[in-house]
């Protein structure tokens, strides 16, 4: 029994299920050769022209470029455009893009500046001896992309493919009507076509190579066959049938095999390319020119000049159609591709792109609207048309109905979108809308599901990893618990020796405090240790009382004789006034020592804790005070001319000195003389300014303080006697009150009259 592949070898051919045959209408378009358009004045290019992601420019606004230079990036997968003519890039901005939507994408505008200046082209020499692998980067960064309509990278196609592959099959069926790039490419580049082929076959090393065309192409058939006469190559004319060029048609075709659901040519053995790559796969390695260009087919009744034109990548819709002489006012619609499997453009500015193969504008005879959709009828004629041998009507109630797993269920995307249910449908159901429709939303919806599950994933993990370490630290706990409680151990004989010694300090301690406290309770009668410093510090003090006493007593003595010679000889009557004068003066020095002592009593709480340097210094302040009021007495007494004016102020002092030195025995008192030196220093504080300012005026200050002690007792001293004084001045200020009330009445008297 012969094997598939020797039945394929011998030319025998298969059949597809289902498919039709609608009017080709091609020999319109190749009634001429490829001709060349002019440059439009403005190319529009998207930067994702195949199926996968964009690349990442390279150029900005404002750059000059030159034609075949790179302007994307070819990394992650991503296949990079070039300039298809030397200019200037103007913009990147987004444009419509060429979909059924129409929706903006990321485009780059460029205006051509018509030099045509090439970048360096860069050819590889004797491809046929480089490794494959070098060949395949050089397609990449060509940037070739499938160019029959699916716009699959070519390099990663031939990367993909297995090493057992055995057949190579051309695609040059070009099944579709008005659609005829590919048979003028084979008829006028068959040589370049043929390059292209030994090329992949060089990388691949296929064991079979089979060019597929339909048999009304026979011009393409001759061409193709002659140029590959010298290479292991079988070119097969297979009937005329839409959709003959589809991928697993044509392999079940010239195979016999089957291609799985959901699965690839390679699942049969199979790697297959386009005419129209297979040449711009030659032009890459063999010219060095990047995939800049293709052969497009402009045709309809609208237009006037239909046929085939090399046009660049980027072009307007537009201008082809203005090159080709347009007719609007017959035709209203424009079609981008083929009457089955192309759509309409919402306008004429959409740019072509790599896998933009045909213009159709049809007259409104030519091609019909489509009328209004009406029930389907269940008459099966989309199951009999299938190629896939699928089940259109229930797709078109899942999908309609947004049943979407069901419609997975039933192969949806198994269907190719050729057409023809659409096509024989009596009720003129646009079934291929309804799929495409279907396939998004599910797509969309894998889309989500899967990101979901990546969260999901990642949560998962992240609560895994957080268990983990959980479970480290609560690990890594226990191990320092163990380590502590093995070092407490191993420490507990030293611990234990720890609180021997403190136990011990804590007892010393404890009997320390308790003599402490016996010897305390023993002399809790007895008299602070202080005492006798105290007791001697007063002693000092009243020593020093009396000899001040003393001296001032000698001093009244002197001036007191003085005083009663000179009082003999004045007269009486001077003696009266004199006498009056200082009565007076003695009442006015009582009242203001009477309102001194009370501002004195009010500040003597704040004074009570003076230092005793504070002590001695009032107590000098008061000595000076004192001297003060003498001397100025005395030159009252001088003023006066009187000598019983004297002798009666003298007389007054030396009743207040006798009365002094009577009482000097009271300085005996501690506590009286602490409290009268607290009241002093009080007075001197807040009459310091005052007494200062009598010191710098009286020039008789230097008696008293020639006479003062130095030393600390004396001033001391000094300070006890003046508040003993100022007790007896107000003593005396009360008698002195009650004398002048008896003298004035004495001299209100007839007899001193």
């Amino acid at each position: 029994m012969e094997t598939t592949f020797e039945l394929v070898k011998e030319g025998k051919l298969w059949d597809f299920p289902g498919g039709i045959h609608p009017p080709i209408r091609k020999e319109v378009s190749t009634a001429h050769p490829i001709k060349r358009f002019p440059l439009p004045d403005h190319l529009y290019l998207p930067l994702k022209q195949h199926i996968g992601r964009g690349g990442r420019l390279l150029v900005a606004v404002g750059d000059s470029v030159k034609k075949g230079q790179q302007l994307t990036t070819g990394e992650q997968g991503a296949l990079p455009i070039h300039a298809p003519t030397s200019g200037k890039v103007e913009a990147i901005t987004d444009y419509p893009s060429a979909h059924p939507s129409a929706l903006p994408e990321p485009t780059l505008v460029m205006r051509p500046d018509g030099n045509e200046a090439w970048v360096t082209k860069t050819p590889i020499d004797n491809p046929l001896q480089q490794p494959a692998k070098r060949l395949i980067q050089h397609i990449a960064d060509a940037g070739i992309a499938g160019l029959g309509g699916a716009g699959f990278p070519a390099a990663r196609k031939l990367s993909g493919a297995p090493e057992d592959i055995e057949f190579l099959i051309i695609n040059g069926a070009e099944c579709e009507p008005y659609i005829s790039c590919d048979d003028m490419l084979m008829r006028e580049h068959a040589r370049e076509i043929a390059l292209g082929i030994e090329l992949l076959v060089h990388i691949l090393r296929p064991k079979l190579v089979l060019v597929g065309i339909e048999d009304d192409k026979q011009q393409a058939i001759t061409a193709i066959t002659e140029a590959t006469s010298t290479l292991n190559v079988e070119v097969r004319a297979i009937p005329t049938k839409y959709p003959s060029g589809g991928e697993k048609q044509l392999v079940q075709l010239l195979t016999g095999r089957e291609v799985p659901s959901d699965g690839l040519p390679y699942d049969a053995g199979v790697v297959m390319h386009n005419v129209g790559t297979t040449f711009a796969i030659k032009r890459a390695i063999y010219d060095g020119e990047p995939l800049l260009e293709r052969v497009v087919t402009v045709t309809g009744d609208a237009v006037g000049q239909p046929g085939n034109y090399w046009a660049h990548f980027g072009t307007p819709v537009r201008h082809l159609l203005e090159q080709a002489n347009y007719q609007s006012k017959h035709g209203r619609r424009i079609i981008m591709g083929g009457p089955m499997m192309g759509f309409t453009l919402p306008h004429a500015n959409i740019p072509l792109v790599k896998i933009s193969n045909c213009i159709l504008a049809p007259s409104e005879n030519e091609l019909p609207l489509a009328g209004k959709e009406m029930p389907c009828i269940r008459c099966g004629q989309c199951a009999d048309a299938c190629p896939a041998s699928l089940l259109p009507q229930q797709l078109f109630w899942y999908s309609s109905h947004h049943e979407l797993e069901k419609a997975r269920e039933y192969k949806l995307f198994d269907c190719i979108e050729c057409g023809a249910c659409a096509y024989v449908c009596p009720s003129e159901i646009p079934l291929v809308h309804y799929y495409r429709k279907a396939k998004s939303e599910l797509r969309q919806h894998d889309a989500d599901a899967l990101k979901s599950e990546k969260a999901r994933i990642r949560f998962e993990a992240r609560n895994e990893r957080l268990e983990q370490e959980k479970l480290a630290r609560e690990a890594k706990h226990r191990e320092a618990v163990a380590k502590r409680q093995a070092a407490v151990a191993g420490r507990q004989g030293a611990q234990d020796a720890v609180a021997a010694a403190l136990a011990r300090v804590k007892s010393k301690q404890t009997t320390e405090v308790a003599d402490a406290k016996a010897s305390v309770d023993a002399q809790g009668n007895l008299v602070p240790d202080n005492q006798q410093a105290i007791d001697a510090r007063e002693q000092r003090k009243a020593q020093a009382a009396q000899r001040r006493a003393e001296k001032v007593a000698q001093s009244t003595q002197k001036d007191s004789s003085a005083t009663t010679d000179a009082a003999h000889s004045a007269d009486n009557n001077k003696t009266t006034v004199a006498a009056a004068v200082a009565r007076a003066k003695a009442k006015a020095e009582a009242r203001k020592e009477v309102q001194d002592n009370k501002e004195v009593a009010s500040n003597s709480e704040v004074v009570d804790n003076a230092s005793p340097a504070n002590e001695a210094m009032d107590a000098k302040k008061a000595a000076v005070a004192a001297a003060v009021a003498r001397a100025k007495a005395k030159a009252e007494a001088k003023k006066s001319n009187n000598a019983a004016q004297i002798a009666e102020t003298d007389s007054t002092q030396n009743t207040a000195t006798a009365a002094a030195i009577e009482d000097s025995d009271a300085a005996k008192a501690a506590k009286k003389a602490a409290v009268a030196a607290a009241v002093a220093r009080a007075k001197a504080k807040a009459e310091a300014k005052k007494q200062a300012q009598y010191t710098a005026d009286e020039p008789s200050n230097s008696d008293v303080t020639q006479d003062e002690p130095n030393s600390k007792q004396a001033a001391i001293a000094a300070a006890v006697a003046k508040a003993k004084a100022k007790a007896l001045a107000r003593q005396e200020a009360q008698k002195n009150q009650q004398a002048a009330s008896s003298e004035r009445a004495t001299d209100d008297s007839p007899g001193d009259k």
